[in-house]
């Protein structure tokens, strides 16, 4: 079975619309599968918000893919070729057969900025007088999340060892590992590795952002500072395609 480990706001929500056209062109993957279905998300949001009066507090929980993939039905299990959504590596640790990877990174700060973007527009927030208080707030999201999601570390602070975990999952179980800023190369390599008709989907971008001084980007820098190494590493090494 091949995982799509999507993590937030780095193009995955343009490849989920290629894997939807690929895998279940005449059928809705979000829900039940039935039938012939190959593919299936096992959630959309990679964190439950708790809400009190219709707004979100501090309370974030991990959706745990694993817990929804065991509680498929085994012949539904059966069927499936691909799985996608946003959760920890570990997937494969409750999939009998064969299991590999595929995952999307991004620029750091990029990705950091986006999501906080995301954030605040689902909350209706227009102001952005808050910005490093509110990303020291909710750090678990905009702080290192893909050196988090890639080193299965579900809680905890990220170090240095979680950098080395994280290399060392992508180096054994991804075929392809894109980059954002590459996305159409991501595209390819996809293409070429096992003949989706993926190759010219166009990657979704956000019409407007609201603009940051240089002293905030380099605080946010500062706060994923294992993401950059992580990302950095990536590159050194010649994982991207």
């Amino acid at each position: 079975m091949l995982i799509f480990l999507h993590i937030p706001k780095t193009a995955g929500m343009s490849f989920r619309k290629a894997l939807r056209d690929e895998f279940a062109p005449q059928s809705d993957p979000t829900r039940p599968p039935s039938g012939p279905d190959r593919c299936r998300g096992l959630g959309g949001g990679l964190m439950n918000r708790s809400h009190e009066n219709g707004v979100a507090d501090n309370h974030i929980e991990i959706i745990d893919a694993r817990d929804r993939m065991r509680a498929l039905q085994a012949d539904v299990r059966d069927k499936l070729e691909i799985v996608w959504g946003h959760f920890c590596f570990g997937l494969h640790e409750v999939i009998n057969g064969d299991c590999r990877y595929i995952t999307i990174l991004r620029d750091p700060v990029e990705r950091a900025i986006s999501h906080y973007n995301m954030i605040r527009y689902c909350e209706n927030q227009e102001s952005h007088d808050d910005i490093i208080p509110y990303f020291i707030k909710n750090a678990y999201e905009l702080s290192n999340l893909q050196t988090r999601l890639l080193s299965k570390t579900v809680s905890g602070m990220i170090a240095h060892e979680h950098v080395d975990i994280a290399v060392e999952n992508l180096e054994k179980w991804f075929d392809v590992i894109g980059a954002q800023e590459r996305y159409a190369a991501f595209l390819q390599a996809v293409h070429a590795k096992y003949g989706w008709a993926c190759a010219n989907y166009q990657l979704h971008v956000a019409k407007s952002k609201p603009l940051f001084d240089n002293g905030v980007i380099s605080q946010i820098g500062d706060m994923n500072v294992f993401d950059q190494m992580l990302y950095d590493r990536v590159w050194a090494r010649g994982l991207f395609c």
